[in-house]
């Protein structure tokens, strides 16, 4: 899954990508009216913020010189 949805976003485009998680949302909200409920948030933050520290703790990558 993750390849094709990768190579699907190359094809399309970063806009596309961002249409369909929108669309994503809206179906889950038609399901599930009260998502995301201030416990979910919750969780999703502290996610969120436990991935930016990882990443800033990598250190930056070096670039080849042009060719």
């Amino acid at each position: 899954m993750e390849l094709t949805w990768r190579d699907w976003k190359r094809q399309h485009g970063p806009a596309d990508g961002i249409r369909i998680a929108d669309e994503f949302r809206k179906q889950v909200l038609a399901q599930k009216p009260g998502w995301p409920s201030e416990e979910e948030r919750r969780e999703d933050l502290a996610t969120h913020l436990r991935v930016l520290e990882a990443l800033d703790r990598v250190p930056p990558r070096r670039r080849r010189p042009a060719r």
